[in-house]
């Protein structure tokens, strides 16, 4: 953490390689022990970028129904996988690992990339990944272990921007998650995207852009929808987020007040950048604060359901 706050930027272009490279090294120290984690790979759809990795609790967490947890990771829209090059191979194992020590069944699904992927295929892929994990509870068994009916998220960045899709894009069937999905947590996620080449080859203009965008979806989105949307919702941001990014959450959370009826909690990464909220987890509890907080709201949403139903 020490050289994520001599580094003054918050350009995501000008952070991204400088803070992915002081983690990888303290990850790689840790490869035995992240590796020891059980993980399976499963197909949720019919391309190679439907794939996704279930990393399961350790066996101290048997007896009792493990809490499902997806995290879909960001990239521009153009990059990220489940499985990344060398030397950060070692990503996004470490999050699988980290969510996994803590007993929830993680699973960390590809999703389809610019140029590939066109507007919306992005949150077709996420909402058919968590469909998949709703008609499979089987395959997130781990050994002496069932889990839970529950399912919720953390999503970070374009792939928090997916997620948005997949809850709030009006022509898709969301019936198989009904009473099953938790809680989302949407972190650092783009609400208000910037508009540049690699937009205009995912939504096609920027007209498309303003209403296809997670804030443009929300405020076009049916009174009920939006209420069902802003009820599963928690949102969460480094402090040294770019400004952009800041404003745009301070409109969808004005949003999700004005079209859903509820004050959004939102959780702050004390001196993270918009990279380090995720690659510093696991390397100490200086770094993990955000990360416990969302944890906690999630199991009290988890509870509360279970109390309810």
């Amino acid at each position: 953490m020490e050289r994520v706050q001599a580094n003054s930027e918050t350009a995501i272009t000008r952070i991204a390689m400088p803070t992915i490279t002081a983690f990888v090294p303290l990850h790689e120290a840790r490869r035995a022990e992240i590796e020891c984690v059980p993980k399976k790979t499963f197909q949720y759809g019919p391309l190679d970028r439907h794939k996704l990795d279930v990393y399961y609790p350790i066996a101290e967490f048997s007896g009792t129904p493990r809490p499902v947890l997806f995290h879909f990771y960001g990239g521009g829209f153009t990059m990220g996988a489940r499985s990344l090059p060398p030397p950060m191979d070692i990503g996004y194992a470490f999050l699988g690992a980290y969510f996994a020590a803590r007993g929830f069944v993680t699973v960390i699904p590809d999703y389809r990339l610019v140029p590939e992927a066109k507007y919306p295929d992005g949150g077709r892929d996420a909402l058919d990944a968590l469909i998949w994990a709703a008609e499979h509870t089987d395959d997130l068994r781990g050994p002496g272990q069932t889990a839970a009916e529950s399912i919720s998220v953390i999503a970070h960045s374009a792939g928090a921007v997916h997620v948005c899709t997949a809850l709030l894009h009006p022509d898709f069937d969301r019936t198989p998650l009904q009473g099953r999905l938790c809680g989302v947590a949407l972190v650092g996620a783009a609400y208000k995207v910037t508009i540049d080449d690699i937009i205009y080859r995912y939504y096609g203009s920027e007209e498309r852009t303003r209403a296809c965008e997670p804030l443009g979806l929300l405020q076009s989105a049916s009174e009920e929808a939006a209420k069902e949307f802003a009820q599963l919702v928690v949102m969460a941001e480094a402090e040294r987020e770019p400004e952009e990014l800041k404003e745009a959450g301070d409109a969808f959370q004005g949003a999700l007040w004005t079209r859903g009826g509820v004050k959004v909690k939102r959780f702050v990464g004390a001196k993270h950048n918009h990279l380090s909220m995720f690659w510093a987890l696991g390397t100490g509890p200086e770094a993990e604060d955000w990360a416990e907080d969302v944890m906690h709201w999630i199991l009290k949403r988890m509870k509360a359901n279970a109390e309810t139903s």
